[in-house]
């Protein structure tokens, strides 16, 4: 005798069973203790792919932050001014030969080529801007000399008074001693930040007496250096005499004349009198204004050319 269909426990949509019925003399029997419903294997796989999916979502939003920063300051996919700031092309170790046309250096997108030596110990370099510029004292661009061997011997700021129009060219020069007008070899022009300048580690100390009838004026002047180059400078100026008759000393006007010129930059720690004057010069950040006064040497010089320098202008220097 067979049990009715509608006797018969009907699987469910969502299950399955891993036993047959039985047929005991004809009757079918059903083993409920045998008969256990599993999980099917589509479901199986269709909940490891929303494991799989929801894993990814959670990594995806907690790495956005680190994505979006990438966009941010520099990646394949964006433009920064830090790209391509300096792009050199048939140059010899990334410097150019003076006195040879071949070859030039593009820092952020100021051209540089055709470096050169002139009369009276004057060195030159053509540059020519693909774009406006309106203050290229701020773009931390240096011209740098080097000899035969390769060997840095000679810095120099790149400025300008006037801003720099595009597509017109100009010559940039700059006078130096004689030694180094006749060791230089190469030219290089780079980008220093200013963070990369460091804090000073050497200092250079010179002096200098010019004595007039019964005055003697003793000047100081003490430069500090980082390891890459001339960060600032002191100086310091005093009138010495001795049972003078007269009223004033010779110098008075001169430090007078400095006074009032340093008066009209931003310098700060300036202090004076008829017959002394001190300030300091901090060279990366110094600005003239309209004063007249030129810094004694520029933000960056090397150790070198500044002792050379002041040595060959009859200053001791230790």
């Amino acid at each position: 005798m067979k049990i009715p269909n509608f006797l018969k426990k009907k699987p469910k949509n969502d299950e399955t069973y891993t036993q047959e019925p039985k047929v005991i003399d004809g009757v079918e029997v059903l083993d409920l203790e045998e008969k256990k419903p599993k999980i099917a294997e589509e479901e199986k796989k269709e909940n490891r792919t929303i494991i799989i999916i929801l894993a990814i979502i959670l990594l995806f939003a907690f790495a956005l932050p680190k994505i979006t920063s990438w966009f941010k300051h520099s990646s394949i996919f964006s433009y920064t001014d830090t790209v391509n700031e300096v792009v050199e092309n048939k140059t010899v170790d990334g410097m150019l030969q003076i006195g040879k046309e071949e070859g030039s250096i593009t820092v952020k997108k100021i051209k540089f080529y055709n470096t050169a030596k002139k009369s009276n110990n004057e060195i030159s370099i053509v540059y020519l801007p693909n774009s406006s510029v309106k203050d290229v004292n701020k773009e931390n661009i240096y011209i740098e000399l080097y000899n035969s061997s390769k060997t840095i011997i000679y810095r120099i700021k790149f400025v300008s008074d006037s801003n720099l129009e595009r597509k017109v060219p100009g010559t940039y020069s700059f006078k130096v001693l004689e030694d180094t007008y006749k060791d230089a070899k190469y030219a290089k022009v780079t980008i220093i930040k200013e963070n990369e300048w460091g804090n000073a580690t050497n200092t250079l100390t010179c002096t200098k007496e010019t004595t007039q009838e019964e005055y003697t004026l003793i000047e100081k002047v003490t430069y500090n250096f980082s390891k890459l180059g001339l960060l600032n400078y002191k100086v310091s100026k005093k009138v010495e005499f001795e049972n003078s008759e007269k009223e004033t000393n010779p110098f008075t006007r001169q430090i007078e004349s400095e006074s009032r010129m340093i008066d009209k930059t931003n310098v700060k720690d300036l202090i004076s009198d008829e017959n002394s004057i001190e300030y300091t010069i901090n060279l990366d950040d110094f600005d003239a204004k309209k004063s007249g006064y030129t810094p004694l040497h520029t933000h960056g010089s090397i150790y070198r050319n500044v002792k050379l320098e002041e040595t060959y202008n009859g200053w001791v220097c230790e």
